[in-house]
């Protein structure tokens, strides 16, 4: 017996079974078994070479679309008015006998539509190539249900049984149920957890794991040859539209309910100071993937994440124009981002101003004497290092180690040090210290906000430093000050 007839056999002794509290174990028990037959039905033969004709095709644009229906409903002559590809079409069934592909310019993004051959009942078994027509409507992002108005209550029903037999779910969402299968002892020892009332069928889809859940808009074509009243009944139907291909109505109406069901989100990029890029929109998808700016930066390169510091948003989606924002900012259609790459210096960094060249550098480099010996080499007269102390220490720690360090550097430059950082639950503060280079202060800031002011008279302070005799004392042939300074200052 094959795995089809076994399938019938259990649906045959579901349907003779009364349904009670007596028999509910019963009947779960047989679902389970249906459940497994059906995964091994949609499972390909071992050993199989795949030599078999197949109808999938090659992956286009921003998203897919897949007409599925009985034969001799429209598919053909729709995806011809949709997309100018030439479908043949006639009045006798099953014209179509492979899959055919056509792209909808809709909106500035491609959207692949696919023609697929007619199914029929029984198509889950594998009548008509009903298996091969099934797997290629679950590549795609939504299904067109595409129906004959005259006819479409009894094949929207047909069609809906059998998509539902290969793990296709429509308009539906995943079941709320937790479930871990625990490492030992097989299947009868896991973790489940309910987060809302669910059925046996919802707890078995849970457990299969290869059910997918898909938007479907059924399509009612032919409301030409129907009456007014049955044409208002259907479109009054959730996740339904009416169509005529003959008169060509409703098909705008049609493309901006299959644009709101795939949730397509168009990003434009804004390189810096150029126009933003309005013909090449980056396109994302509120159901594939996400909408948030990570999102956005791996549809453009997987690495570019890494690189991002932070990007500036204009759109429906800012508060103001533009906002900064981070990673896990929520875009919206048509927004515009500008990226803003994290800057990995490896140079040193001089401004130079109308009376000295003002040298900048970390908090921690004042520990060090390399890059104040790099500056002056570079003839830079001033050195400013930002930086932040903690509270718990308190300022005096790196009050000293600037004094300390200013005079045992001796060479460097004058220099100021505002310490500052943003306060953060009270750990860190700010002050502003200015010190000569005698390690004098010459103005100094307590932690409230202000301004300071001092006089720096550049030929005293040189004239200064080359009357202390310590650059005699140098041992340069084992230090190698002059190297530092003169041979690798790009490599700081």
């Amino acid at each position: 017996m094959g795995i089809i007839e076994k399938i019938k056999e259990i649906e045959a002794e579901m349907a003779r079974t009364q349904k009670d509290k007596a028999t509910e174990y019963h009947l779960g028990q047989l679902k389970a078994k249906i459940a497994k037959l059906r995964t091994q039905l949609l499972e390909p033969p071992k050993g199989s070479s795949g030599s078999g004709e197949g109808f999938e095709v090659t992956k286009y644009g921003h998203g897919r679309v897949a007409l599925i229906g009985f034969p001799r409903v429209g598919k053909s002559t729709l995806l011809t008015m949709l997309t100018g590809t030439q479908s043949e079409a006639a009045a006798y069934e099953f014209t179509t006998l492979t899959c055919i592909p056509g792209i909808i310019h809709y909106n500035g993004t491609k959207i692949q539509l696919l023609d697929l051959p007619g199914i029929i009942e029984g198509a889950s078994e594998g009548k008509g190539h009903g298996r091969q027509v099934i797997a290629v409507s679950k590549s795609s992002d939504i299904v067109l249900m595409v129906l004959d108005a005259s006819k479409s209550e009894g094949h929207r029903q047909i069609l809906t049984k059998e998509l539902e037999a290969v793990g296709l779910r429509l308009n539906k969402k995943p079941p709320q149920i937790y479930f871990k299968k625990k490492k030992k002892l097989g299947i009868h020892n896991a973790e489940l957890l309910f987060r809302e009332d669910a059925t046996v069928d919802d707890l078995i889809d849970v457990i299969e794991g290869n059910r997918k859940y898909m938007k479907c808009i059924y399509v009612y074509n032919k409301i030409d040859v129907v009456g007014i009243d049955d044409v208002d009944k259907l479109a009054r139907q959730p996740n339904s539209i009416v169509i005529s291909c003959n008169l060509k109505l409703n098909l705008d109406r049609l493309l901006a309910k299959m644009w709101e069901a795939m949730g397509l989100v168009r990003v434009y990029t804004k390189p810096q100071g150029q126009q933003p890029d309005f013909g090449d929109p980056v396109v994302l998808s509120t159901d594939r993937g996400g909408c948030s700016v990570e999102d956005f930066c791996n549809q453009i390169h997987r690495s570019l994440v890494k690189e991002v510091k932070y990007v500036l948003v204009w759109g429906s989606s800012a508060r103001h124009s533009p906002q900064h924002c981070g990673l896990s900012h929520v875009l919206q259609d048509e927004d515009v981002v500008q990226i803003v790459k994290k800057r990995v210096c490896n140079t040193v960094m001089i401004n130079t101003i109308d009376v000295c060249r003002i040298g900048i550098g970390i908090c921690h480099d004042i520990r060090f004497p390399e890059l104040a010996m790099l500056y002056q080499a570079r003839g830079v007269e001033l050195i400013c290092y930002p930086s932040a102390f903690n509270i718990t220490t308190g300022s005096m720690l790196w009050e000293l180690e600037q004094q300390a360090r200013q005079v045992h550097f001796r060479n460097s430059p004058h220099f100021i040090q505002p310490q500052t950082m943003h306060q953060c639950s009270g750990c860190l503060a700010k002050s502003e210290n200015w010190l000569n280079v005698d390690g004098e202060f010459v103005g100094k800031l307590e932690h409230e906000e202000g301004v300071l002011i001092a006089e720096i008279d550049i030929s005293a302070i040189n004239h200064q430093r080359q009357c202390i005799p310590l650059q005699k004392h140098r041992r340069h042939d084992i230090y190698k000050l002059l190297e530092v300074g003169e041979q690798r200052p790009g490599n700081i």
